[in-house]
């Protein structure tokens, strides 16, 4: 894609999500079983463009978004949106926004702990919103619990390679708040 064909799917998306909040998202529909596998596909093509094709990642994490508007919310939307979060506030997207992010972070983490709150989706969740978009407005002491509490659940969940991911955070965080 090009720059302007991306920057202008992420404005069509910012305007679907601007203003978005957990109560918003915690009354949407929930989407069908079928349309949820393509979500769950979506987010490990996500994975894979991350590493090898980065130009990518912008266009499937709007396409995330915009199906999750269109179609309901699934436990792989909280996904999706948190990604957004992540680029609104890195410097990934034309328009890197902070506010926006942050806005959409703290609903999708309200909604997904009152809607799916389910252990095995901690640590990747965790890792993403704190070690990406919550370090920029939230206490880094608070980031740094949930970065332990997620290397704990990854850990009792065999999922090490994610658990690691926080404890790598977890390291940051806490330096960044001035401990030892």
């Amino acid at each position: 894609l090009s720059s302007d064909e991306t920057t202008a799917m992420t404005e069509a998306t910012l305007g679907l999500v601007k203003r978005i909040s957990y109560k918003d998202l915690l009354g949407m529909k929930e989407m069908d079983s079928k349309l949820a596998t393509s979500m769950r596909f979506y987010i490990l093509m996500w994975r894979a463009a991350y590493f090898s094709k980065p130009d990518m990642v912008p266009f499937i994490t709007c396409r995330v978004v915009q199906h999750t508007m269109e179609s309901g919310l699934c436990k792989h939307s909280s996904s999706g949106f948190l990604i957004l979060a992540t680029l609104l506030c890195g410097n990934t997207l034309p328009k890197k926004d902070i506010d926006i992010g942050s806005n959409i972070g703290k609903a999708v983490m309200s909604c997904f702990t009152q809607r799916y709150n389910t252990s095995e989706q901690i640590p990747d969740t965790y890792c993403t919103y704190y070690g990406f978009v919550a370090w920029r407005t939230e206490p880094l002491q608070t980031c740094t619990k949930k970065h332990g509490q997620a290397f704990d659940v990854g850990m009792s969940l065999g999922e090490s390679g994610m658990a690691f991911n926080n404890s790598v955070c977890q390291i940051r965080s806490s330096i960044l708040a001035g401990d030892r």
